[in-house]
C-alpha cells in the first residue's frame, strides 16, 4: 500500500490572515491614546508629590508613622532618623517638626514596640526637635535596653552633672553587660579626671561583670593618664593618694 502524498496546503485567498490580525489589533490601536494619557497624568501626579510646594518626604513619613500599622511606624521612623542624622529634618517645614515633636512627645512612652521607641529617641534627638531632652531623660530609664543603648550614645546633650549621674547609674546598677559597658566607653569619651572615683569603685566592684570591670579600668586610664595595672587595690591607693590634701595645704 502507498502512503498518501501530502501536497502543498490549500491556498488561502488573498488577505485572508491579515483581516483576523487586523481585527485583533484594532482594540489596541483604540486604547492607545487612553493609555498615553493615563501615563502622562501620572507622570505629572508622581511630579507633583515630590515637587516644590507639596508634602515633601518628611511629612509623608510622619503621616505614616501617624496612620501606619506596627511595621508602617518602624519603617517610618527609621527612614526619619536616618534623614535626622544626615541633618535633613533640621531643614524641614517648622509646620511638620512641630507636628513630628508632637506625635514622638505624645505617643513615645506608650509605644509598645522598644525598636520604634529607639528611632524616635534617634529622631528627636538628632533632629533637634523642641521635645528632645525630655524624651533623651526617658531613654535613659527606658525598660527596654536598645533604647538605654541610643539614649547613652545622645547623653552629651545633658549638662554634665545630670550626664555624669546618669552614667553612674547606668554603669553600677543596669541589669544588662552591653549598656553597662556603652556607659563606661561614654564615661572616657564624655568625663574628665574628677569620674575616675565613679570609675574606681566600678573596677573593684566583683559583683559587677569582668567585662565591665576591664571596661571601667581601660576608661579610668585613659582620663587620667595612669598606667597603673588591673588592680583595684593599686587604684584606690591612687585614688586616696589624689584625695589627700598636701600637708601645709
Amino acid at each position: 500500500m502507498t502512503p498518501p502524498t501530502l501536497g502543498p496546503p490549500a491556498a488561502r485567498a488573498p488577505g485572508s490572515e491579515a483581516r483576523p490580525r487586523a481585527a485583533e489589533e484594532a482594540p489596541l490601536r483604540d486604547c492607545r491614546p487612553r493609555l498615553l494619557r493615563l501615563g502622562a497624568l501620572l507622570g505629572i501626579a508622581l511630579t507633583a508629590l515630590s515637587g516644590v510646594g507639596c508634602a515633601g518626604p518628611e511629612a509623608r513619613l510622619l503621616r505614616l508613622a501617624e496612620d501606619g500599622g506596627r511595621s508602617d511606624r518602624q519603617m517610618a521612623f527609621s527612614e526619619l532618623s536616618v534623614r535626622a542624622r544626615r541633618g535633613g529634618l533640621k531643614q524641614t517645614d517648622p509646620a511638620v517638626r512641630e507636628r513630628l515633636d508632637a506625635h514622638i512627645l505624645e505617643r513615645f512612652s506608650g509605644e509598645p514596640n522598644p525598636t520604634v521607641r529607639a528611632e524616635m529617641l534617634s529622631v528627636a534627638v538628632a533632629g533637634g526637635l523642641p521635645g528632645a531632652i525630655g524624651i533623651l531623660r526617658q531613654g535613659l530609664i527606658d525598660p527596654g535596653s536598645l533604647v538605654r543603648l541610643v539614649a547613652i550614645e545622645s547623653i552629651g546633650e545633658l549638662p554634665e552633672e545630670e550626664r555624669r549621674a546618669a552614667l553612674r547609674e547606668l554603669l553600677q546598677d543596669d541589669d544588662e553587660v552591653w549598656v553597662q559597658l556603652a556607659a563606661a566607653q561614654r564615661c572616657a569619651d564624655l568625663g574628665d579626671a574628677e569620674w575616675s572615683t565613679d570609675l574606681v569603685a566600678t573596677l573593684g566592684d566583683a559583683g559587677v561583670d569582668p567585662n565591665v570591670r576591664f571596661q571601667a579600668y581601660l576608661a579610668v586610664r585613659r582620663l587620667t593618664g595612669e598606667d597603673l595595672p588591673f588592680i583595684p587595690d593599686d587604684w584606690r591607693i591612687w585614688l586616696e593618694t589624689r584625695q589627700t590634701p598636701p600637708e601645709g595645704g
